[in-house]
């Protein structure tokens, strides 16, 4: 089993997306996340069909992860006013919007053409346009509208990244350290109920200090080696 989970295969992202909806689909799915049977037949389905085994609790942030970047991109969509056709994949607007949108290229294309006057030296405010020989300032051309829409969606796009990922790290600084998520970790440590580890981490980690204490380590073994020196400094075997 890996100890460090790799998303950065877009396939196998998109793998782990539709067992997730598979399985919500198939009713296992407890408030906010999957069910036992729902992440065990994850991670099952998972390994068949990309040969990597992760555990349960890294489909868990996987799933959390993802939730988080559903929500940003429906507010993202509901802020810019955009629809989304899931059929196509694309953005669903109505004519009106597409054939601004069109304008708003061609404009661009023949805006290369045009020469722009540049603004004259010396004093007088910075920014304002130039006037062509009749005295008029020139119209904003639909390219610059269509560039306005882009960085408003880059801008907002941004903040709600910034704001998922400053959600996340706090939902992280806190995800798996309760003492049935965390007694779970110990068991895949090697700690089988019975055990002088297992004995140990039980009495430890009802303080949450030493529950945070535990998640720094990274490996199984690492953990396992741990709790075999909480036991003997405290009982001396």
């Amino acid at each position: 089993m890996s100890n460090l989970a790799d998303w950065s295969n877009e396939e196998h992202v998109r793998i782990v997306c539709e067992l997730f909806a598979e399985q919500v689909r198939c009713g296992n799915r407890s408030s906010t996340h999957l069910n036992n049977v729902g992440f065990q037949n994850v991670i099952q389905k998972y390994k068949a069909q990309t040969g990597l085994e992760y555990s349960r609790m890294q489909f868990k942030n996987k799933w959390s992860k993802l939730r988080g970047e559903y929500t940003c991109w429906k507010t993202l969509l509901k802020q810019i006013g955009l629809g989304w056709d899931d059929k196509n994949n694309t953005i669903n607007m109505p004519k009106s919007w597409w054939k601004k949108a069109r304008k708003g290229t061609e404009d661009d294309v023949s805006s290369d053409e045009e020469e722009v006057t540049p603004p004259p030296k010396g004093k007088g405010k910075r920014g304002i346009p130039a006037k062509n020989e009749k005295g008029k300032t020139p119209k904003t051309s639909g390219g610059q509208w269509m560039q306005d829409q882009v960085s408003k969606i880059v801008s907002f796009h941004e903040r709600s990244t910034a704001s998922v990922e400053s959600l996340a790290r706090s939902r992280e600084d806190n995800s798996g350290l309760s003492i049935k998520e965390v007694m779970a970790i110990v068991k895949e440590s090697g700690a089988a109920p019975g055990t002088k580890e297992f004995f140990i981490a039980s009495e430890l980690f009802t303080k949450k200090a030493e529950r945070e204490m535990f998640m720094t380590l990274d490996t199984p073994q690492e953990r396992f080696e741990w709790l075999t020196m909480k036991h003997f400094v405290k009982y001396g075997h």
